[in-house]
């Protein structure tokens, strides 16, 4: 008789105790009852930082692994997750998604080396401080308002809409007057010199390695569409009202985020390009 697979649900928690959290067992409850049919045995796997070796022994006993934890969260990273990860899938257990995985699709740098196709816009790098504080001023002298993001992050954090305080065009200097506001913590914007800006992130470079810049859209509150791949194969869309950076509060509630399916029409051209041209593009 074959043994049933056993496969863990890894998410942040209070490991002691043993209790996922609320968050967890909404959104993993449907993987529970997906795999129970499937004959796997689905197991809870709560990991903090203070309980590294008991979750890596714990681990070891599974035949997989799939991780629900975010880049920074509360605080918190992955930086001590991500080794330990490392270690079990060396000893053996398949786990998804890998680390090396993660920094090879390149989180937030992909917006940068895949600026060419479709999607693509103006999109800048900077992978140090000294970098940052070097070129930040002549993208902003071209834009006036940008979009700049932390390499990794999750919620909006690290995430900031950089605005030229003056409406003339002109250089752009160490000097200069920002309206900056952080999407994160949904705060109005406050004023700040570029140096003093610059200094603030310069944390992101040790956590996330790189921050990149965007042109700020100023159809912003027209939504965004996140198109929802299984490897080549499209199951949906959805339609996403993002409102932390919006240059005015909404004038009503956003509309409830609802899939729908991959032959909608209203998005049968965005799905062409999809499947023709950005995903290909994206895979080489």
């Amino acid at each position: 008789m074959i043994a049933r697979p056993r496969i863990g649900l890894l998410s942040r928690g209070d490991h002691a105790s043993g209790t996922e959290t609320a968050r967890a067992q909404e959104r993993l409850a449907p993987l529970y009852a997906a795999f129970a049919e499937l004959s796997v045995t689905a197991v809870p796997v709560i990991y903090d930082d203070e309980h590294v070796d008991e979750v890596r022994q714990q681990v070891l006993g599974l035949d997989g692994l799939l991780v629900w934890v975010n880049p920074v969260q509360d605080g918190l990273d992955r930086s001590r997750l991500d080794v330990l990860l490392r270690e079990v899938a060396d000893a053996g257990v398949w786990v998804s998604a890998h680390p090396d995985v993660i920094l090879g699709l390149g989180t937030k740098e992909v917006l940068y080396s895949t600026r060419g196709l479709g999607w693509g816009t103006d999109t800048d790098v900077f992978r140090s401080p000294t970098e940052l504080a070097t070129r930040l001023p002549g993208t902003l002298a071209r834009h006036r308002t940008l979009v700049l993001k932390q390499g990794r992050g999750m919620g909006g954090v690290g995430v900031w809409k950089v605005a030229v305080v003056s409406e003339k065009s002109g250089p752009v200097t160490a000097d200069t007057v920002l309206h900056v506001q952080h999407a994160a913590d949904g705060s109005a914007p406050r004023e700040s010199r570029l140096a003093d800006f610059v200094a603030d992130c310069e944390a992101y470079f040790t956590w996330s390695g790189l921050v990149v810049t965007q042109p700020y859209q100023q159809r912003l509150a027209d939504g965004m569409i996140r198109a929802y791949f299984v490897h080549d194969r499209l199951v949906g869309f959805q339609h996403q009202w993002p409102t932390a950076l919006l240059a005015e509060p909404p004038s009503q509630a956003p509309r409830q985020r609802v899939m729908e399916d991959p032959d909608t029409p209203d998005y049968a051209g965005l799905r062409h390009s999809l499947e023709t041209a950005w995903i290909p593009g994206l895979q080489s």
